[in-house]
């Protein structure tokens, strides 16, 4: 049978209760008389009608009524069934209340689940674009070398071109020497042709060193321009719009950022205005009343910077969202806000009392700490770890040790929600347990027998003898209490 804790909005609900006999109080009434009309239906305060089914008297325990509310009659956020024995002098006259919730603990179960199965896989993409960047680095520091490389050839050539050049000149000047001298005119022809000889040779050289030097100047200029248009593609691809209809090759890096960011924040603009408890969102946002209902919506600038609160209601026409709790700093028209799912019920934002027993708003408590572990702080060590690869090359080895020790975590907190456990046994529960006890405690609480009499609520062991939790139970005909769960020993 599928979860019905807490009942769920607009879905059909089953619930049990007992109609204290009036001749015979306080035990309840044996096969109770149910007649049509003295059970109505009031919809978050609305005036009462009569229920479409009668409850039934359980076979086999014929104090324990079943009521089946439809769906219909559950389309509410608060159910009152009011029941009346009009004709008298059977059983007294009982109220129930039942508050409503938009989602069964199995929703935020599987919504857990799939979050974790997401991020898991993300991490997986993210680190092959981690080890990408890191070779394209290590090419980079290359180029830069042959660059230097590069100039420092063209030094020594330049200064080789200045010694030939020096020597030329001094075999000019011995040439004009050797003229003036008056010399064997046999001996000075051999030596000009010798002279004439070198200087051929010094000329072809010279040659040669310039076409050198030239192509070392293209060279170096083609490096400029490739630093240069290495820069570009760097601040192009940082600076790039992630859209679905251009990034959208499965497994690229484009799409699985896009991803990332759809998968942590809803929706986000500049306000228009805002009141004490209401903001007004940009005229863009959503159409649809109610859809951003139980999202937290943060200010991320301008007025109200660093603000954030639950949305109770939407209203998709004015685009006004009514928060749960008050502003600070009221959000005005420079108010840059972002809408994010939040993780935690609308009774535990109201501070409503949850129908049925069990820690929620502890239960709720640690899946935000889960998700705050594996999914909020994920995208900003990604996007300060990338930073540091920009800067310095050594950063992109820590930045790979980080992501392994980021997986490592999200596969050690998978593991735990996939090991089976234990029911806690017989004694009191603990004051500060860890999430998974309280977890434990909840399935226990849904599971095993209970029973309930006039002043004690018994929660048994797998065995459904043993009494392992119990708490005292009181009603001055004006407020019902459920004392503190204690030990059943």
């Amino acid at each position: 049978m599928a979860s019905q804790v807490p009942p769920k909005k607009a879905t059909s609900f089953t619930f049990y209760t007992g109609f204290v006999n009036t001749a015979a109080r306080p035990d309840f009434k044996a096969n109770p008389t149910i007649a049509s009309g003295d059970f109505k239906l009031s919809i978050d305060n609305t005036s009462g009608v009569v229920l479409a089914v009668n409850p039934a008297v359980i076979t086999g325990a014929t104090t324990i009524v079943r009521f089946n509310l439809s769906g219909s009659e559950m389309d509410g956020d608060v159910i009152n069934v009011l029941c009346v024995d009009a004709a008298g002098g059977e059983w007294d006259d009982q109220l129930i209340t039942i508050h409503t919730a938009a989602f069964l603990s199995d929703d935020i179960s599987a919504g857990v689940s799939a979050n974790l199965t997401a991020i898991n896989s993300n991490a997986v993409g993210i680190s092959a674009n981690l080890a990408a960047i890191n070779s394209n680095a290590t090419a980079l520091a290359v180029l830069k070398s042959d660059t230097v490389a590069i100039r420092s050839d063209s030094v020594a050539v330049r200064s080789d071109a200045v010694v030939i050049r020096s020597d030329t000149l001094f075999i000019k000047s011995d040439t004009v020497a050797i003229r003036a001298s008056g010399a064997d005119t046999t001996l000075q022809s051999a030596i000009l042709t010798a002279v004439n000889s070198n200087a051929v040779g010094i000329s072809a050289n010279l040659t040669a060193i310039n076409s050198n030097a030239t192509a070392l100047g293209i060279l170096k200029s083609d490096s400029v321009v490739i630093r240069s248009d290495v820069l570009a593609i760097e601040d192009t691809v940082w600076d790039e719009v992630l859209t679905g209809s251009s990034h959208n090759v499965a497994t690229s890096a484009g799409r699985r950022l896009r991803q990332i960011d759809q998968a942590f924040e809803v929706h986000d603009g500049t306000a228009q205005a805002g009141t004490s408890d209401t903001i007004t969102l940009d005229a863009g946002a959503s159409a649809t009343s109610n859809i951003f209902r139980g999202d937290r919506i943060v200010i991320v600038e301008g007025v109200g910077a660093q603000e954030h609160g639950i949305v109770v209601s939407y209203n998709g026409t004015t685009k006004v969202a009514t928060m749960a709790e008050t502003w600070v700093i009221h959000p005005g028209s420079t108010s840059v806000s972002e809408i994010v799912p939040a993780t935690v019920d609308l009774e535990t934002w109201q501070h409503n009392v949850v129908t049925g027993d069990g820690d929620w708003a502890a239960l709720s408590s640690d899946v935000t700490a889960v998700l705050a572990d594996t999914g909020t702080t994920l995208p900003t060590q990604i996007s300060a770890n990338l930073t540091a690869i920009n800067s310095n090359a050594t950063a992109i080895g820590v930045v790979g040790s980080d992501t392994v020790v980021i997986r490592s975590d999200t596969l050690a907190v998978r593991a735990l929600l996939d090991d089976a456990r234990g029911e806690p046994g017989q004694g009191a529960p603990p004051v500060n347990p860890d999430a998974m006890t309280k977890i434990d405690y909840l399935y226990k609480n849904w599971r095993n027998r209970k029973t309930q009499t006039s002043d004690t609520f018994s929660l048994y062991a797998d065995d459904a003898t043993t009494v392992d939790q119990k708490a005292t139970i009181s009603d001055d005909a004006t407020t019902g209490e459920k004392g503190e769960i204690a030990t059943g020993a």
